[in-house]
């Protein structure tokens, strides 16, 4: 899912400096690399720090090894958004703090 929202991101005209991608696998890391052109790292953390905006597009089951590496480093200046189905806001809060907002939940409603 993170690389066809990159591939949107980057068909829609945002730059390859703009993104920055975090994958498990050495060889992902080459073959997006490769395809993109964004940097790609296996450090999500690194990805992560000083980003404005943070997209969690892993697997459900992913989602709090995943907030485990990157929670020391957001901020609360960052956004944080999930395409990842089903996992409930508690989970982003319990390791990313109580300030983490559902955005359906402000704006009034979601889609999924």
């Amino acid at each position: 899912m993170g690389e066809v929202l990159a591939a949107g991101l980057l068909r829609a005209g945002w730059g390859p400096d703009d993104l920055t991608l975090s994958v498990r696998r050495q060889e992902r890391l080459e073959e997006l690399e490769r395809s993109t052109g964004v940097t790609v790292t296996l450090d999500s953390a690194a990805a992560s720090s000083g980003r404005a905006v943070v997209v969690v597009a892993v697997k459900p089951r992913d989602v709090s090894r995943l907030l485990e590496e990157i929670g020391p480093i957001v901020t609360p200046d960052q956004v944080v958004v999930s395409l990842a189905a089903g996992v409930p806001v508690e989970v982003f809060e319990r390791t990313l703090g109580a300030g983490s907002q559902s955005t359906p939940g402000r704006g009034g409603g979601g889609r999924s």
